[in-house]
């Protein structure tokens, strides 16, 4: 019977909250992730990654000089759902919408933004 010291892996959830790294050639990526309230470093891979964004890695941990990082061997990413998660990721995902604006959308849609945008984006207009 052979012993195998595999590392464990783990799946983790939270919002991006930092992109310490992202190098858009090879994906690679640091970020530092809020999870219940507690904030952890995840590294991996993917083509685009922004604050705010819900991700889910599954991975193993490994020590750093910079401490404890997750290592992700799978990345999925989605937007957010709640209210100041969309704010953040409006802020920050979309070239020409910044903090103010990201603001003044989410008071005004609510949770609705995204279908807003993607369905009826002439009612952008309206807020300013």
């Amino acid at each position: 019977m052979a012993i195998t010291n595999a590392p464990k892996t783990e799946k983790l959830t939270g919002v991006v909250r930092t992109v310490t790294y992202h190098n858009e050639e090879n994906g690679y990526f640091v970020v530092k992730v809020d999870v219940n309230g507690k904030e952890k470093t995840v590294t991996g891979s993917t083509p685009v990654i922004h604050v705010g964004e819900l991700l889910t890695v599954t991975g193993s941990w490994a020590s750093s000089k910079w401490g404890p990082q997750l290592k992700a061997s799978k990345v999925e990413l989605s937007v957010p759902s709640d209210l100041e998660g969309i704010e953040k990721y409006l802020a920050n995902a979309i070239e020409g919408v910044g903090k103010g604006y990201a603001k003044k959308l989410v008071q005004a849609l609510g949770a609705e933004v995204f279908q807003v945008i993607e369905e009826e984006p002439e009612r952008l207009r309206a807020i300013k």
